[in-house]
């Protein structure tokens, strides 16, 4: 698998847009599409930003997948005795911050 094979394949695997690389990489989408599907002009340098963009963008992804919503725990000891509109206020003002965003 050449260099230009592999990160369509990353690209088409993990779901990233084409368009996303070329603007971290301050270029135009066609020109980015040219270099991985048609030149030959396909060096290291390119190759090791475009892995960098990606590993990036995985890390990004993963930053957010272990919240812990315990945070957002209703049902807590101390919350038990209020009533559902008072858990329903609590719940909006932590989650979205209004009634009306939560509506």
């Amino acid at each position: 698998m050449t260099k230009q094979e592999e990160i369509k394949y990353l690209l088409h695997t993990l779901g990233i847009k084409l368009s996303m690389i070329a603007e971290k990489l301050e270029m135009k989408v066609h020109t980015l599409t040219f270099l991985l599907n048609e030149s030959p002009q396909f060096d290291d340098e390119l190759y090791n930003r475009i892995k960098k963009i990606i590993d990036d963008y995985q890390f990004e992804l993963n930053l957010f997948e272990n919240e812990n919503p315990e945070n957002l725990d209703l049902f807590t000891d101390d919350k038990l005795q209020i009533g559902i509109g008072e858990r329903l206020r609590f719940f909006a003002k932590r989650k979205y911050v209004t009634l009306k965003k939560l509506a």
